[in-house]
């Protein structure tokens, strides 16, 4: 299987396990995923700011998905924060 990015300047690791919702939806892991030269995986810590309140947050990446329409997403482990989108993060060293 295959998937055609949303964003063609990611690169990602080979398709991982596959999840499939009620409502038809996919979503596969990946083991990494690579933007502007960085290399996202599980434990990179990111920051995110949010559009609307211009606030910042900081976390570490559990897990990183690409969706079936094609986003990279990943999850953080903020309280409050769902799934981002892996081109609006911003990566710490």
């Amino acid at each position: 299987m295959s998937i055609k990015l949303k964003n063609t300047n990611i690169k990602i690791s080979e398709l991982g396990e596959e999840h499939t919702f009620v409502s038809g939806n996919k979503n596969w892991s990946l083991a990494w995923a690579k933007f502007e030269e960085n290399l996202f995986r599980a434990g990179t810590k990111v920051e995110w700011e949010s559009p609307d309140y211009g606030d910042y947050y900081k976390g570490v990446i559990e897990y990183i998905i690409v969706v079936d329409n094609g986003n990279v997403e990943v999850s953080i482990d903020h309280p409050f924060l769902g799934r981002l989108d892996l081109d609006e993060l911003i990566f710490i060293k």
